[in-house]
């Protein structure tokens, strides 16, 4: 007799189904029928959790943006932090190593972001627009506690600093990947030191 499946095991298999179809085929155009053949769900399964493929991809995204933040360090959690000139390559080499556990699924949802507009409306809602609030806040929190530069835009300057970012992951670290972690905070730390602090440090590596 088949085992029925508990609402958490349903979903499980129905998130790790679309990371699969989307990492194989990209994140344009999958079905909800290749989703439930894939988890091996059926059609009332799947709606009874999820409206369509891409509720599924939002959790997926959302869940993502939750633990690069995690990972990000101080400085975008805790909302009592203030950041230093030191703490801009730890937390970018964090997040880099965070970003290479989703890289493949990370790059083809970027492809599939600039050809389909549910895609990517999902993909900012859910991961980019996520980042770039929460890295305003912390912006807008160290100008009030004088550490970083009183006459930057939060909001430019963090969608400008996550956009940036998000490109060079891809490039370095998404499905064609040509670079390490390590790479990433090299080449990004200067440029959040500079935007943020008005200086860049001597040694790419501060800490």
């Amino acid at each position: 007799m088949t085992k029925r499946l508990t609402g958490a095991e349903t979903r499980a298999r129905i998130t790790a189904s679309v990371v699969a179809l989307i990492e194989e085929q990209g994140g344009a155009g999958i079905s909800t029928s290749d989703v439930m053949r894939r988890a091996q769900v059926s059609r009332t399964a799947f709606y009874r959790h999820y409206t369509d493929v891409y509720a599924v991809v939002a959790e997926i995204l959302e869940g993502i943006a939750l633990e690069f933040q995690e990972q990000s360090g101080g400085w975008f959690r805790d909302p009592g932090s203030v950041g230093s000139l030191a703490v801009s390559y730890p937390n970018l080499l964090a997040y880099a190593r965070a970003y290479v556990k989703h890289g493949r699924l990370m790059a083809a949802l970027a492809d599939a972001a600039g050809v389909d507009d549910r895609v990517h409306s999902v993909w900012w809602d859910g991961l980019i627009g996520a980042y770039v609030a929460t890295t305003a806040a912390a912006i807008r929190r160290d100008q009030a506690a004088g550490a970083i530069r009183a006459d930057l835009d939060p909001e430019g300057t963090a969608s400008a600093l996550t956009l940036a970012g998000e490109r060079v992951s891809y490039d370095l670290l998404g499905r064609h990947r040509r670079g390490e972690p390590e790479d990433f905070a090299r080449i990004m730390s200067p440029i959040w030191a500079a935007s943020l602090f008005g200086v860049v440090p001597a040694d790419d590596d501060p800490s």
